[in-house]
């Protein structure tokens, strides 16, 4: 504190707000290094579990397809189910300020909205659909390309989704 009092000489607010952000910003990128040395970690964590189940014999690769797929779907689950409470909670919450008087809803301004991000989201799937899509190598190729390399892991992977989901 002491050098920041002669760097300052009375004015110690900004001195002190100018400190705290560069100390924030160092260990901003401090953060920042561990994200990226977190997320090369996982990257060779995958590489090795893909590689230990491609090596798996098939059921052994079906039962860890199975169990992935069944946390997925306990965890969608469980996700899906808090967030329709929640948003049902705000609908009412929303429907009781409006018969309340306290909202008033501009149907016709929802409505144009409504219509101009349809258009939009219509407009986004042309363009990332069909032979596009295919030439590009998006998600949905990479995805069917995995479920078509390892079968035993896909399959597994949907059934244990639909038994966490369904029960």
């Amino acid at each position: 504190m002491a050098d920041i009092e002669e760097d300052t000489k009375g004015d110690i607010s900004g001195t002190v707000y100018r400190t705290m952000n560069h100390v924030m910003r160092e260990e901003g990128n401090e953060m920042l290094d561990a994200i990226t040395f977190d997320r090369h970690r996982l990257q060779v964590v995958q590489r090795r579990v893909m590689a230990l189940a491609i090596r798996s014999s098939p059921v052994q690769q079906f039962g860890m397809g199975f169990g992935i797929g069944w946390v997925s779907g306990y965890l969608f689950r469980k996700v899906s189910r808090t967030a329709a409470f929640v948003l049902g909670c705000g609908f009412l919450a929303l429907q009781g300020a409006v018969s309340l008087g306290i909202v008033s809803i501009n149907t016709e301004g929802v409505k144009e909205l409504a219509r101009h991000n349809m258009r939009r989201f219509e407009t986004h799937v042309r363009s990332i659909s069909g032979e596009e899509a295919a030439s590009q190598g998006g998600v949905f190729q990479k995805l069917y390309d995995f479920a078509q390399t390892h079968m035993f892991i896909s399959s597994g992977f949907i059934s244990g989704a639909v038994v966490a989901f369904t029960f």
